[in-house]
């Protein structure tokens, strides 16, 4: 697993790693290798006890509603039915049209 970090240098005083979210950890040291090595070992300690890090695909701002199972929730419907046959019906002459680009 790779995380993203950031290593910044502390006022003459050494370097600090800082990981975000979901681990929001960090760990001073007087090199920067040295603080980076104490924020692996907590993101392993927690790792170890248990925790687990994963992600989820969440779809783009309106994507969800433009995939949604609509037809699914209206398959009892004769109203759907009926105008579902008259959008097919449509396409079709549309598509058959040589005078429609």
């Amino acid at each position: 697993m790779r995380i993203p970090i950031v290593i910044e240098p502390l006022n003459g005083q050494g370097y600090r790693a800082r990981a975000g979210e979901p681990f929001a950890l960090s760990a001073d040291g007087a090199t920067k290798d040295e603080a980076q090595t104490r924020l692996r070992s907590q993101i392993v300690q927690r790792i170890e006890s248990g925790i687990e890090y994963a992600s989820i695909d969440i779809p783009a701002h309106g994507e969800a509603r433009a995939h949604a199972p609509l037809s699914s929730k209206l398959t009892d419907d004769a109203m759907w039915d009926e105008w579902r046959t008259a959008v097919d019906e449509y396409r079709r002459q549309i598509d058959e049209d040589p005078d429609i680009p």
